[in-house]
């Protein structure tokens, strides 16, 4: 009997096996959030703070998006190719 894909990521899903994308997605995030504090010092406006929040969210849930679809299908053609596929 093999082994699901969501067993395999179960087992595997330390901090080594998360992507270097999404770790770069997360720093940047942290970026734009400092970004943001620095903006509202200089300019204090609540419309640029909502924009950068808005621009900055959607950036970040974009990123990982996109960094879910690749390292499951990464995942998903490396659990082919180690376990084999039974019919």
């Amino acid at each position: 009997m093999t082994k699901s894909l969501f067993e395999v990521l179960i087992k595997e899903g330390t901090y080594e096996s998360i992507p270097h994308f999404l770790k770069g997605a997360l720093f940047m995030y942290l970026m734009d959030a400092i970004l943001v504090i620095v903006v509202l010092e200089q300019y204090s406006r609540s419309d640029t703070f909502i924009m950068f929040l808005i621009l900055g969210g959607l950036f970040f849930i974009l990123l990982l998006i996109i960094g879910a679809i690749m390292y499951y299908k990464l995942k998903a053609d490396s659990f082919r190719v180690s376990y084999g596929s039974e019919s």
